[in-house]
């Protein structure tokens, strides 16, 4: 695992171990994002795939954020997490993954439909 240092929060994260927040005062082990990420990340390409939407970039996003300082972190593996402060910078850097036009209403169509039913299936 790794280990960030030099900050009030600071996080460890491994992409094959677990995640760890920690603060002067507290530590908190929350449930690892990336599985999850990874799978709702195959659940929506399925049902881009299965409306008949092609080409829609789905990409998993990691943003920490800390109310009182600037966030740290070192991450094992992972290159899509940011702070919050630095996410229109992250954003503004990444490259376009969009190949010709997008029809957001048949996205936006599909997500509702998808919500309706209870999730991606």
């Amino acid at each position: 695992s790794t280990y960030a240092a030099g900050s009030s929060r600071t996080a460890r994260f491994s992409s094959s171990i677990c995640m760890i927040l920690i603060s002067r005062s507290s530590k908190i082990v929350p449930d690892h994002p990336v599985p999850g990420l990874r799978n709702l990340k195959n659940a929506l390409n399925k049902v881009f795939t299965q409306e008949g939407l092609k080409n829609i970039p789905v990409e998993p996003l990691i943003v920490f954020s800390d109310n009182w300082g600037s966030t740290k972190f070192y991450l094992e593996g992972i290159n899509y997490a940011v702070g919050f402060t630095r996410l229109s910078d992250y954003l503004k850097k990444q490259p376009k993954k969009i190949a010709g036009r997008i029809d957001s209403k048949a996205v936006c169509a599909a997500l509702e439909k998808c919500v309706k039913i209870g999730g991606p299936v």
